[in-house]
């Protein structure tokens, strides 16, 4: 009935909300639960072993015990400054020895101000060093059905063991007979919501394009010169910019592309710079934005560099991650940081659907991506231009 109303042409728009979960059951320290507490590096370790008496716990670098029957939940805890890299590859290694085990426990990662209810929450929290757990935990309950996992954001300014433990112990699973895999202790008061994706097509729809570039400035696109990236310089061309900065690592339009970039190029009033840049290495894109300010500032970037490399997750391998990431995790941050001291008109981040629903086969793509979503909503708690 709902599709019958909509247009033909129309398109429905989604977003995660999170949902109070007054009713859920089955509390993760209670009774009879016996945890094994990962904990990423030594200092953590040993706050964890004194906070959970009777529990279980083992360093990050250290393999699971052969038998895990003796425990209901693995909790893993990443440390506070760790990469995002090295969080990822932690959580991949864990995901992949429960796998193998013969008798699979829940798995629950617990991480710290990657999402909130509302986005002022996350105000100077912070780059979201363990966001994109969100998203193999995601594509791991579709490619392994046969094993719990899940999130639990527990806030910020939980910085020690004794706060993180505190918040996780108020935490229940269960709801309506099935386990809410992702949970946010969100509020003051820290209370419960879980995650929902909820249509906001209307809301969108009352929202007008506004967008007014300079020309006197010169507005930047990463991730090659194909049709997607010389699609938005077009638009950002038809919006008022006269200077767009291409970047890519050959620094050259793909021969499938050509006809798009030389259109785009002869556009009247139109200056198109095609940059030698890899976005994903530090180096390169401050050389690179170093040589673009010598011509106009720069007051706009669109990070649209991206690189698939799927794999199922009991194939993947750290390379697998480093490779996916270094386009979308080290991209964003590397632009960030040449942007930081600067007033742009526009930082659009490209993520994908994947991120939210998760997707086979493809769990380093849409963990890099849940990062980069949790990026956005942080750089737009610390109020600086985002979309």
């Amino acid at each position: 009935a709902l599709e019958a109303t909509k247009a033909k042409d129309a398109v429905s728009y989604f977003e995660t909300q999170w949902t109070p979960t007054p009713d859920a059951t089955a509390g993760f320290l209670d009774d009879g639960e016996k945890l094994l507490v990962v904990a990423d590096g030594k200092d953590l370790l040993a706050k964890a072993k004194k906070e959970l008496a009777g529990h279980d716990c083992q360093d990050a670098g250290d393999k699971l015990p052969a038998d895990l029957s003796a425990y209901t939940k693995v909790v893993s805890v990443a440390a506070e400054g760790s990469k995002p890299i090295d969080v990822l590859h932690a959580g991949l290694l864990l995901l992949q020895q429960i796998n193998e085990a013969e008798t699979k426990p829940e798995v629950w990662f617990v991480l710290r101000g990657t999402a909130a209810l509302d986005v002022k929450d996350l105000k100077g929290s912070g780059v979201p060093l363990h966001a994109g757990l969100w998203g193999i935990t995601r594509c791991m309950r579709l490619e392994h059905p046969d094993v719990t996992v899940g999130c639990v954001d527990v806030g910020t300014g939980a910085k020690d063991a004794a706060e993180i433990f505190k918040r996780l112990a108020a935490v229940k699973t269960q709801q309506d007979e099935a386990t809410e895999s992702e949970i946010l202790l969100g509020g003051s008061e820290r209370q419960q919501h879980a995650a929902r994706l909820v249509e906001v097509s209307q809301k969108l729809a009352a929202v007008p394009p506004e967008l007014e570039l300079s020309k006197d400035s010169t507005y930047v696109v990463s991730g090659g010169m194909g049709g997607l990236v010389l699609l938005f310089g077009k638009w950002m061309a038809e919006n008022g910019a006269a200077n767009i900065a291409l970047l890519s690592r050959s620094g050259k339009a793909p021969s499938d592309s050509t006809a798009m970039y030389e259109a785009l190029s002869g556009m009247p009033g139109v200056k198109v710079t095609a940059a030698k840049c890899d976005a994903g290495s530090e180096d390169s894109v401050l050389a690179c934005f170093k040589d673009l300010r010598k011509a106009a500032k720069i007051a706009g970037v669109i990070h649209a560099a991206g690189v698939l490399e799927d794999r199922m997750i009991v194939d993947l391998e750290r390379e697998h991650l480093e490779l996916v990431a270094g386009a979308k995790i080290d991209g964003t941050l590397n632009l960030q940081e040449c942007t930081k001291h600067l007033k742009l008109d526009v930082f659009a981040l490209f993520s994908s659907v994947a991120a939210m629903l998760g997707n086979v086969g493809q769990a380093n793509y849409i963990a890099v991506n849940s990062f980069m979503d949790s990026f956005a909503a942080q750089r737009r708690a610390d109020r600086k231009s985002v979309v």
